[in-house]
């Protein structure tokens, strides 16, 4: 077990290995997303407290999702225009 001890000036990993280096190279930076799925159970739990896993779930995903910021982003206005009046 690694304590935060370890980590300070004159401690065991001070001087960050090669090996450790790159076995971190994956890691992402910020929980950002997990705290925004804590965030958003939170919510969902604290109105709906009997709420299932899989609304849950979808909950989770409509929130998070940015498919029509892309979409919009890559896409010309008259295109979406389009596209809305064909559906």
């Amino acid at each position: 077990m690694t304590y935060f001890v370890e980590h300070l000036p004159g401690g065991k990993y001070t001087e960050v290995m090669v090996h450790m280096k790159a076995a971190t190279t994956g890691v992402i930076k910020l929980n950002k997303f997990a705290e925004t799925c804590f965030g958003y159970l939170a919510q969902l739990l604290r109105f709906k407290p009997d709420v299932k896993c899989l609304v849950a779930e979808s909950y989770f995903r409509f929130g998070v999702n940015k498919t029509s910021q892309l979409l919009s982003a890559k896409i010309p206005k008259d295109s979406v225009i389009k596209m809305h009046r064909a559906t």
